[in-house]
């Protein structure tokens, strides 16, 4: 029966151990649609940075803006049109003091910003590196370990800066 125990135990840490290494650790971006502040309509001259700087008094926090009104509005960051309207999140940390798992969840959101700049193609790309140059403030060693979600092309670009 110890021996069945043991076998049991050993069976279920290393399924944990797999599915550590496999699932992401990282909080979801869903998790900033728990509740809306505000509605903001856009209006001519408007860009994500200036809203987020006007919203949340940091234009970094666009990216918050782009993922969680993307499904709904629009697939490209960069175009957004007077009118619009755009759901205004509460963000669930103090933008003055980001905590460790806040800043997993900017990180992901960074690097969803630089999937959707990827997705859009070559004529995107100083869009999408500018993003990982952003994503920094959160994520200091983005570039320091081998990221599979960036792009070989992108980590060479910066490693030669």
């Amino acid at each position: 029966m110890k021996r069945f125990v043991l076998a049991a135990l050993l069976v279920l840490l290393a399924a944990v151990m797999a599915f550590g290494q496999t699932l992401a650790l990282t909080p979801s971006v869903d998790s900033l649609k728990t509740t809306v502040e505000s509605e903001y309509s856009v209006v001519a001259g408007d860009t994500l940075s200036l809203i987020s700087a006007k919203v949340y008094g940091d234009y970094r926090y666009w990216p918050v803006i782009f993922l969680t009104n993307k499904s709904n509005v629009f697939n490209n960051p960069e175009v957004i049109e007077p009118g619009m309207m755009l759901k205004i999140y509460k963000l669930p940390f103090k933008i003055s003091g980001i905590d460790a798992v806040s800043k997993l969840l900017l990180a992901e959101v960074y690097l969803q910003t630089y999937e959707a700049y990827l997705s859009l193609g070559a004529d995107w790309i100083n869009a999408r590196r500018w993003v990982l140059l952003e994503s920094l403030f959160v994520n200091e060693d983005l570039f320091s370990k081998s990221n599979p979600r960036v792009e070989a092309s992108d980590s060479n670009w910066y490693g030669s800066r």
